[in-house]
């Protein structure tokens, strides 16, 4: 007899910027796909080319915030939380994006995660 093994779809997708690269087999284990620029990338080019209705994790707002709203994706900030502890980052993420429904808004938004869990969500619509 043969058993047809069946994955689960993701949740959604995530583009994680490359100085967080070891937290991705984390947020995966959280059903969530997972993309990593290729380390040569600018990040004008991971803006027009990879985040397009996803949403950013990234630890550098700054050199996306300002363009999200034209470019229609979203960002979630770990600049103000501990990015060593992955698994506890992971889950922190997995909550915010389940709490404030991320996965429905896709752009035009900063999640900035604090470590006392009173995240801060902006509206970056033009």
């Amino acid at each position: 007899m043969f058993l047809k093994k069946v994955t689960a779809m993701a949740r959604g997708t995530l583009v994680v910027d490359e100085c967080l690269e070891p937290l991705a087999p984390y947020l995966e284990q959280k059903n969530i796909h997972i993309i990593v620029p290729e380390k040569s990338m600018t990040d004008d080019k991971i803006i027009k080319t990879l985040l397009a209705n996803r949403i950013l994790v990234t630890h550098n707002v700054d050199d996306f915030k300002n363009k999200a709203s034209s470019f229609d994706y979203g960002i979630i900030s770990t600049s103000h939380v501990n990015i060593k502890q992955l698994d506890t980052l992971a889950n922190m993420i997995s909550d915010a994006i389940i709490k404030y429904k991320l996965w429905s808004y896709r752009h035009g938004f900063l999640l900035t995660l604090h470590q006392d869990g009173k995240h801060k969500l902006e509206n970056l619509t033009d």
